[in-house]
């Protein structure tokens, strides 16, 4: 990526739409606007009607143009956006003619990652971009708003300086030490900055909900309910639903909205002794997706006095209790079901059984601690990694420190600091850089 050059790209997706938008960005960006448009002196921030023209003076379309002089612009750099019809052909011609005059492809993220070049994002920031961009529910959004708007890079700031005044004290206290001074601070400052880094790194453990794929997984014996529960929750028929028992022979996914989240909602072949082999390869396919589910729905039919639980070995297990079929006489007793498990008595078949399950659901994520806290700040895994190696680092530092190891404790500060700047974007190589960039779509 030449820093000097510059690039454009498409940045609304490929295909028919009303209207595309296209970006360039670096030093010939206005020099291209009075060549194309015949703009000499563009007013920044000011959207102007011009026909674009191609060097060989052809009318290619009526754009309406928006110039950015660096470094008040997102790339830090002069930035010009084109909104033209959004006719596939229309785009390909005006890009063509944007590579004749000497701008050459934007890379994937080139955009961003030159605002992250220019200081005008962290690291924090720029990731955030990405977020922002693929956030699946409202929630995701908020928490990828508040993450561009640089709450994460502030807070990382602040502890940086704070793990900072305290290697500089400790190092002094290296330094100076035989003079007989004591310039160590109080030991509270660094247990005070390492809970923080614990509590932020802990936070990328709610990454699921965040991104959307908390799996949330139908479990119970044949014709308990479980597809009706399913559709209930999808708001349309998407599991095929009959009396007759072992309907469901493979798992079926549907993505449902819990609120301001989503999640992935799995509904499986009943688990019952016996059968033949295709039987058993169902079953073993609904193990196999009870293995991996964030949260266990078991589902109960009420009007069956032996209805089953779930198997023991599940207890441990993160879960809730769904008795179903409360149009129907109730027979089953309340005996066989984990204590600790929340639960919900409900027909699937009612008008509003889906309303209530969704609520439902969305009180027993919180009350496994599967949804973050309103105050935290899911980042990334990336982030996440780096601020448990930081927080890790502080908590050897604290322990070297009440041993007076001070030299050892030093050392780990430093390798605390390297991972925060990790995270900010201020001790980052070019190959992480490549990496995490590349995943943007071209254009932004």
């Amino acid at each position: 990526m030449a820093s000097g050059t510059t690039f454009a790209a498409q940045s609304t997706p490929p295909g028919i739409s009303g209207i595309a938008v296209l970006r360039l960005s670096g030093p010939a960006s206005r020099s291209v606007l009075a060549g194309a448009l015949g703009l000499e002196n563009p007013r920044p921030r000011l959207a102007t009607l011009a026909t674009y023209r191609s060097l060989a003076g052809d009318a290619l379309d009526d754009v309406l143009v928006t110039y950015f002089q660096g470094p008040h612009s997102y790339t830090g750099d002069d930035l010009a956006e084109l909104s033209c019809h959004g006719n596939p052909l229309v785009v390909e011609t005006i890009l063509k003619d944007l590579f004749q005059r000497g701008c050459r492809p934007a890379e994937a993220g080139e955009f961003t990652r030159r605002a992250f070049a220019n200081g005008k994002l962290d690291l924090c920031q720029a990731e955030a971009v990405a977020e922002l961009i693929h956030a699946r529910g409202g929630a995701a959004l908020r928490l990828a708003r508040r993450r561009l708007a640089g709450e994460l890079g502030k807070r990382l700031e602040s502890l940086e300086m704070a793990l900072r005044d305290v290697l500089t004290s400790l190092e002094a206290q290296l330094e100076f030490s035989e003079d007989g001074e004591n310039f160590l601070p109080p030991v509270e400052n660094l247990r005070d900055a390492g809970d923080a880094l614990a509590r932020l790194a802990m936070a990328e453990r709610h990454r699921p909900a965040v991104d959307g794929s908390l799996r949330l997984v139908l479990l119970g014996a044949p014709n308990a309910g479980k597809s009706s529960i399913f559709n209930a929750l999808l708001g349309r028929d998407r599991a095929i639903v009959s009396p007759i028992a072992g309907t469901t022979r493979d798992f079926l996914e549907g993505e449902i909205s819990l609120g301001p989240w989503r999640a992935i909602l799995v509904d499986t072949a009943g688990l019952a002794g016996g059968g033949g082999d295709l039987e058993r390869l169902a079953m073993e396919r609904s193990r196999d997706q009870a293995a991996g589910a964030d949260l266990l729905l078991w589902v109960l039919d009420a009007s069956r006095p032996d209805a089953p639980g779930p198997p023991e070995e599940l207890y441990r297990r993160q879960g809730v209790i769904i008795w179903n079929k409360l149009d129907l006489p109730l027979r089953a007793a309340d005996g066989g079901v984990p204590v600790n498990w929340p639960a919900l008595r409900l027909s699937a078949a009612a008008a509003d059984g889906g309303a209530l399950a969704r609520e439902f659901l969305s009180g027993a994520l919180r009350h496994w601690g599967l949804l973050p806290e309103d105050e935290e700040l899911t980042g990334t895994l990336r982030q996440g990694e780096l601020l448990r190696e930081a927080a890790g680092a502080v908590a050897a530092a604290l322990d070297l420190w009440e041993e007076r190891t001070l030299e050892l404790a030093a050392a780990e500060l430093h390798r605390a600091l390297r991972a925060i700047g990790r995270v900010t974007g201020r001790d980052v190589d070019g190959t992480v850089l490549d990496h995490l960039f590349s995943r943007f779509c071209i254009g932004k």
